[in-house]
């Protein structure tokens, strides 16, 4: 469950594999459990410092990728008569690109999808004069 508790717990976890860092950067969606106060109170003693992702950014967020993705290929236009065929087929992807060759036809397909590579949007443009 991830929780007030659970994040710091992470966070402590990251500052304890990185003690030699005056300041860690973690960049993060816009969940509840980094915002709460007891997360907030902990971080003002911390290290990290959080930076939050726009609240709806799929180009500056690979899982975004990675989910749709798997929807593609598992999901859209498949129909699954029983829940347990589901998730196998859901997990099923997982464990395939978990082994994935990089020179594979699919393991080419996932570098190109699911990279880090992005154009951050301005959302800050000057409207023309």
């Amino acid at each position: 469950m991830l929780n007030a508790e659970a994040t710091i717990s992470f966070f402590r976890k990251i500052e304890a594999s990185y003690s030699g860092k005056k300041r860690i950067h973690v960049f993060c969606d816009n969940a509840r459990y980094y915002k709460n106060k007891v997360v907030t109170e902990y971080l003002g003693t911390s290290k990290i410092k959080l930076h939050f992702l726009p609240s709806y950014s799929p180009n500056v967020n690979p899982i975004e990728r990675l989910w749709k993705w798997m929807k593609e290929r598992v999901i859209y236009n498949t129909y699954y008569r029983e829940f347990e065929d589901f998730k196998l087929a859901v997990f099923g992807f997982f464990t395939a690109i978990s082994t994935l060759a990089a020179d594979s036809i699919l393991g080419q397909d996932f570098r190109s999808r699911v990279r880090d590579k992005f154009s951050p949007i301005n959302l800050l443009k000057q409207a023309p004069a």
